[in-house]
């Protein structure tokens, strides 16, 4: 069960979600818990899963429009573009709530 996100979340854990999952490309069952964690504010970031320039992409302009329209435009740039900046400099990441 997806319950088991918010005990890592509160230990700690950085969350990431897939954009497939999200936008629902990879079943109904992985785009509904993966929307259940946005609507709980417990993703730190999403990524790609990038596999090719054409399975997978790693373009991200439906998904940030997806995230803006359902959730916000501030937890889509958290998600996007802040957290995933601060990983990469080992930072203190920001969370939706």
């Amino acid at each position: 069960t997806p319950y088991i996100i918010e005990r890592w979340f509160a230990g700690g854990y950085i969350i990431q979600v897939n954009k497939g999952s999200i936008l629902g490309r990879l079943g109904r069952r992985a785009a509904a818990t993966a929307n259940w964690i946005l609507a709980r504010g417990l993703a730190h970031a999403v990524a790609s899963d990038a596999h090719s320039s054409v399975v997978r992409t790693p373009r991200m302009g439906q998904l940030r429009d997806h995230l803006a329209t359902h959730y916000s435009p501030d937890y889509a740039h958290i998600l996007l573009e802040h957290n995933p900046l601060c990983i990469l400099k080992n930072e203190p990441v920001l969370s939706a709530d």
